[in-house]
């Protein structure tokens, strides 16, 4: 994790975020009546899928392909075993680059 200050390496005014903000979710919001859902774009953008991954949350951990995500935003992982699980909320990390 790291402050928007750290990422931005300037001072980030709250004016200017807010615009910010505000102006990406007018574009998202205009991409509705256009057919196209918002969890497309978002979705287009993951760089998880396709990739080997860890899932961690409290103690349970399980690893596989994070191989695409639904329509509720829930990650798709194919497991090792070949079963296809939904991920609804966790920590994921990538194990290595691409697969296959």
């Amino acid at each position: 994790a790291a402050g928007l200050e750290e990422v931005a390496s300037r001072e980030v005014p709250p004016r200017e975020l807010l615009r910010h903000l505000f102006t990406e979710f007018e574009r998202l919001y205009l991409l509705l009546p256009e057919g196209k859902p918002i969890y497309e774009a978002w979705r287009d953008r993951l760089v998880t899928l396709g990739r080997m991954v860890t899932v961690t949350w409290g103690e349970n951990v399980l690893e596989g392909l994070a191989e695409s995500v639904d329509g509720n935003g829930a990650l798709v992982l194919r497991r090792p075993d070949g079963f296809l699980t939904r991920v609804v909320a966790g920590d994921v990390t990538l194990r290595d680059s691409r697969a296959g």
